[in-house]
Parts: C-alpha cells; sequence; structure tokens
C-alpha cells in the first residue's frame, strides 16, 4: 500500500502543477467570448455559446470554453509548450481561443493535430466573422475575398505507406481552413490532386516518405521516389491524369501548379495566385514584358528552356494593339512546343479574346484590377 509520504508527494505534485498552470481571468474568458461573437471558433461548427436559462428569469447557460494556444502547463503535450513564454503571456487574451465545450475538449486533449498556427488561423477568423457580422447587422459567411488577407496556418505531415492518405490529406487541408482561404472548389480540386500525386509516388515512384506540407500561400507534395515530372500527367489517362487537368482547365486563375527534381526529392507544388505579382513569385517560369523590351525577349524565353509553360506578365493596362503585337513577337521568339499563358489585370474582353485566338498554345489569366 502507498504510505503516507507517498501520498504527500503526490499530493505536493498537484499542487505544483496547479500553481504552475497559467489560467484565464474571469476577465480575459469574457472578453474571448465577446471578440468572437459568443460562438464558437471551430471551423465550421460557429455554435452560439450563451444564451438564457429555464432556471430563471435572470438564469443564463454558457456552453463555451476559453482554451490555450500554447498550453496552460507543460504537461503531457510537446507542440504545443512554450520554453519561452513567462505565465503573464500564457494568461494574455493573445494566447486564448473561444471554443464551445466539444471542440475545446478536443483541441485540449490533441494538442499533437491542432498546433498554435492552426488554431492562431481560425482565432484570427472567428474575430473576422464576429466584427464583418456585427458591421453587417446579420451573421454572414465569410468568402475567400473577405479572407485575402489570411495565410494559411503551416503544418507538415508525413506518409509512410498508402491505406489513409485520403483521410489524412483531407483533415489536413480542413484543419487548415483551405476551403474557407481558398474557396471550396478549388481546394477540392486541390485535394484531389494531392491525394493522386500521393498514390503515384508510393505506386509507380516508390517512394519511402510523402510529406505534405501547408504554408502561407501553398501546398507541396514531397516525396523520395524516382524523379517524375506530374505537370506531364495531362498527357495520359488515370485519376492523376484528371485531376491535374480539372485543376489547369478549371483552376488556373487561381492555382499556378509547378513540378520539380531537386536534390533527389519530387516537388509538387500548388500556389494560390490573387495578383500578377504571385505568379513571378510561384514559379521560376516566367518572365515579365514591358512595352519596349521586346528586342531582349528571345534571350528570356531561351533562358527559360526547362520549362514547357511560360508565364508572360503583361504590361499594365494592356490594349487591343497590344494583344496583337505581343502574342506574335513571343510566338516568334519561343519554340513552337511551348505553351505560353499570359497574365494580365483588368484586361478587356476584346482583349482577352484577341491574346486567346493568337494561338492554340496560348491560355489567358486576367486579374481584377
Amino acid at each position: 500500500m502507498p504510505t503516507s509520504n507517498t501520498n504527500a508527494a503526490a499530493l505536493s505534485t498537484i499542487r505544483y502543477m496547479a500553481s504552475t498552470r497559467a489560467n484565464f481571468s474571469p476577465t480575459t474568458r469574457e472578453l474571448l467570448s465577446k471578440r468572437a461573437g459568443f460562438r464558437c471558433s471551430f471551423p465550421r461548427c460557429g455554435a452560439p455559446t450563451t444564451g438564457p436559462s429555464a432556471e430563471s428569469d435572470s438564469a443564463v447557460s454558457n456552453s463555451g470554453m476559453a482554451c490555450h494556444i500554447w498550453a496552460a502547463s507543460a504537461g503531457g503535450s510537446a507542440r504545443r509548450v512554450s520554453t519561452t513564454m513567462t505565465t503573464q503571456e500564457l494568461e494574455d487574451a493573445s494566447n486564448g481561443i473561444w471554443m464551445c465545450y466539444t471542440h475545446g475538449k478536443l483541441i485540449d486533449t490533441d494538442e499533437d493535430t491542432y498546433s498554435v498556427d492552426v488554431l492562431l488561423t481560425w482565432k484570427k477568423i472567428a474575430e473576422l466573422r464576429a466584427r464583418l457580422s456585427q458591421e453587417l447587422g446579420r451573421d454572414i459567411d465569410l468568402t475567400p475575398r473577405d479572407l485575402s488577407a489570411v495565410p494559411l496556418p503551416s503544418d507538415s505531415l508525413r506518409l509512410n505507406s498508402l491505406g489513409a492518405e485520403n483521410n489524412i490529406i483531407g483533415d489536413a487541408l480542413s484543419r487548415s481552413c483551405v476551403e474557407q482561404i481558398w474557396g471550396v472548389h478549388v481546394a477540392r480540386a486541390a485535394r484531389d490532386v494531392l491525394i493522386e500525386l500521393t498514390r503515384n509516388a508510393f505506386d509507380y515512384g516508390s517512394a519511402k516518405i510523402v510529406r505534405l506540407e501547408i504554408r502561407a500561400n501553398h501546398i507541396e507534395i514531397v516525396d523520395d521516389g524516382r524523379a517524375f515530372d506530374s505537370s506531364k500527367l495531362c498527357a495520359t489517362d488515370g485519376g492523376g491524369s484528371l485531376s491535374v487537368l480539372a485543376l489547369s482547365e478549371d483552376h488556373a486563375a487561381a492555382i499556378v501548379f509547378r513540378s520539380s527534381f531537386e536534390d533527389g526529392l519530387n516537388h509538387n507544388k500548388l500556389t494560390l495566385v490573387r495578383k500578377p505579382a504571385d505568379v513571378l513569385a510561384a514559379t521560376p517560369c516566367s518572365l515579365t514584358i514591358g512595352y519596349t523590351d521586346l528586342s531582349t525577349l528571345r534571350e528570356q524565353i531561351i533562358a527559360l528552356t526547362t520549362c514547357d509553360t511560360v508565364y508572360v506578365l503583361l504590361p499594365k493596362y494592356a490594349a487591343l494593339s497590344d494583344a496583337f503585337r505581343l502574342p506574335k513577337a513571343i510566338a516568334d521568339a519561343a519554340p513552337s512546343d511551348k505553351k505560353l499563358v499570359f497574365v494580365g489585370q483588368g484586361l478587356s474582353e476584346r482583349v482577352v479574346h484577341a491574346l486567346r485566338g493568337a494561338s492554340a498554345n496560348i491560355e489567358v489569366l486576367n486579374f481584377e484590377s
């Protein structure tokens, strides 16, 4: 049987843990609930967390809880424990997120799955929803345009085999709010591609490890299988080729897909683009042309010899004469097998039509001004 000394030591440990736990004050809990509009911050939940109680005319029923983003104490979890934050910082409202009891318990008991970056993103979205709902005087569903300044939370997952890839990838994208930030149709098309690329890496590339990397504006599949250019999947039949083709045909104005082999690893990267400059950052297979630099065009394109698709950023406010002149100049400078994607901003319908009609190898991305 335990001795009295053992019981005393256990009680001392419990008291020590309680004394070192960073607890939110009632004022902080109230602040967090108000900033979330008294609704759960879990994606697609938004359940009301306060309302009248049937106990009396003045009673209130509360079903919400303030959860720590960085853990309140150095308990059993590792992923959300900070070794540098002070107790005051851990107790601050900046380290809290408002949840319903169901989802609050979920994130508190699974700190490995629900990372700090993920919870901070949920909090940002929930508070934005509450602010805009108050301004408009009604509940709203946020659109990708509303969330254009919200980056995806950083996350990284490793897959060692097939069998659960649908759930692993789908759940990771769901936690990271990809549907809310990128849009439902874009996110689901991207998810299809990511699942197919993972299967191809294991089945055809003999990969041992596949990593899913989620970053601020892109999602990437990295594998150690045989070198393979996944952008060429469109020329074959099967789920992988159809998913890449659907992404290209339906969402080329939102996603740039790039496949490369670097340092012994395949990299398949899907980058969200919202403006022409994003295209330059998304792929090295891009160039910018002005009204007066056509003389250097051939040299610029020759430098992109490894690129099957070249993105050409048009001058601002490109007009009809540009639409007739630039495609011909580029076609004369580029090999005939290269696909050209002209990237403009606020182009008129006539300019877009003229660009597309210049060649079967030309596509146009027209961003809003």
